[in-house]
C-alpha cells in the first residue's frame, strides 16, 4: 500500500502528464484553459475521495467520468472534441506506462512500490513532454475528428481495451507482461472486426441506395 503523500505525488504528475497531452492535442495554451490549476486539483482530490469511499474497480468506474467532465469544463471544447483528446491523451499516457513498466522496472526487481511509483511517474511526465514536442499530435488529432467512421469507432473500442487494461493492473496480480499480450491479441481482433463490420454496412448502404434508385426509376422505364 502507497504512502498518500507518495501516492498524491505520483497521481499529480500522472494528470499533468495527461493534461499536457490534451494541450498539445487540442492546441490550447496553458493560459486560455478554464481554472487550469484549479482543475487539476480538483481532480486530484476527488480521485482521492472516491478510491478512499470505494477502494477497488467500481471506485475507479466512477472516478472516469467525473474526470472527463472536469477536462471538459478546462478546455472548453466540445463534447466530442473532448472525448476524443481525452481518450487518445489516456491512450498515450498509458501506452508510456506500460513501456516504462516492460523496459525498465521488469529489469529492476529490487525497487519497492513507492520507488516504482515516483520514478515511474516523474519518467512517464519527461517522456510526455518531450515525445509531445516531436510528435505532430495536433495534425493527428485533426486526421481522427475530419476521419472516417472506421478510425472513431476503432478508437473508442479501443480505449474500453485500455480501461479494461487499467483496472486489472490496479485491482489484479496478474503479471504485467500477460496483461499486455492479452490486451495487444484483443486489439487486433477488434481492429479486424470493426474494418469488416463498417465495410459491410458500407456495402450494404450502397446496395440499398442503388435498390432505391431502381424502384424510383423502374416506372419510368416502363412507361417508355
Amino acid at each position: 500500500m502507497l504512502d498518500i503523500k507518495i501516492d498524491l505525488f505520483a497521481g499529480l504528475l500522472e494528470l499533468l502528464s495527461q493534461f499536457f497531452i490534451c494541450m498539445r492535442l487540442t492546441s490550447k495554451k496553458y493560459k486560455s484553459l478554464k481554472y487550469p490549476s484549479i482543475s487539476i486539483l480538483i481532480t486530484l482530490i476527488s480521485s482521492e475521495l472516491v478510491n478512499f469511499l470505494f477502494p477497488n474497480v467500481f471506485g475507479w468506474i466512477i472516478f472516469f467520468p467525473i474526470h472527463y467532465f472536469i477536462f471538459l469544463y478546462a478546455f472548453n471544447v466540445s463534447k466530442f472534441e473532448m472525448f476524443i483528446a481525452f481518450t487518445l491523451s489516456y491512450c498515450y499516457l498509458t501506452a508510456t506506462e506500460d513501456i516504462i513498466a516492460l523496459f525498465f522496472f521488469a529489469r529492476l526487481n529490487t525497487l519497492t512500490e513507492s520507488q516504482q511509483a515516483i520514478i515511474g511517474s516523474t519518467l512517464t511526465l519527461c517522456l510526455i513532454i518531450a515525445s509531445c514536442f516531436i510528435l505532430p499530435l495536433n495534425k493527428i488529432y485533426k486526421l481522427i475528428l475530419n476521419g472516417s467512421t472506421f478510425i472513431k469507432f476503432t478508437i473508442i473500442h479501443l480505449t474500453l481495451l485500455i480501461i479494461i487494461e487499467i483496472g486489472l493492473h490496479k485491482f489484479s496480480n496478474y503479471d504485467t507482461t500477460i496483461i499486455l499480450s492479452l490486451i495487444l491479441s484483443f486489439a487486433v481482433v477488434i481492429i479486424i472486426t470493426d474494418y469488416l463490420l463498417i465495410k459491410q454496412q458500407r456495402t450494404i448502404a450502397r446496395q440499398q441506395e442503388s435498390l432505391e434508385n431502381y424502384q424510383t426509376y423502374e416506372p419510368m422505364m416502363d412507361s417508355l
